[in-house]
């Protein structure tokens, strides 16, 4: 934990680690997600919360279910597009897929706007939105939009990115 007032480290606490340890933020993903979707819609290289998956991911619109189809951008901000879970359900497991796009698009487990469920599937499926709509990876969007105008510090970072035929949406 690292918290730094008017350009001063005030407080500054690592847990199990050190400052040049890389870990995995969980959840806050999903945070960051939004708010560059937020960005993008500002400029203008998305049109609106309630485009549909079909729309924002055209090399997939052909073979998505109708319902995955018509499913929004809003609907997967707020966690109601009815993914698979995180909990080992059909499509939960999709970092096992070689195409990470494709396994979250079928992993679906129950009707879109139905109900809330956390799927950290979402969260991937706005970073390939994002990459379809900015036409560069999320970390170099999310550096010049985000990071490096709040003063950040992102470098070095750690990027894993999917194999199989969906990597271009992630570079």
């Amino acid at each position: 934990m690292l918290v730094e007032a008017e350009g001063h480290t005030v407080f500054e606490h690592y847990y199990h680690s050190s400052l040049s340890t890389s870990r995995d933020v969980e959840s806050v993903t999903e945070s960051v997600m939004s708010i560059l979707v937020g960005i993008a819609l500002a400029e203008g290289r998305l049109g609106s919360v309630d485009q549909t998956l079909a729309e924002l991911l055209p090399t997939y619109a052909s073979s998505m279910k109708p319902g995955i189809a018509a499913t929004s951008l809003r609907q997967v901000l707020t966690a109601t597009a009815g993914f698979a879970g995180d909990t080992g359900s059909a499509g939960g497991d999709f970092a096992a897929s070689d195409d990470w796009t494709r396994a979250i698009l079928d992993g679906t487990a129950r009707p879109a706007g139905e109900a809330f469920g956390h799927s950290d599937g979402g969260a991937h499926l706005l970073s390939a939105i994002l990459v379809q709509a900015t036409g560069q990876s999320v970390l170099s969007y999310a550096r010049a939009k985000l990071f490096d105008p709040l003063g950040i510090k992102t470098r070095p970072s750690v990027e894993r990115l999917p194999a199989g035929p969906d990597i271009s949406l992630y570079k």
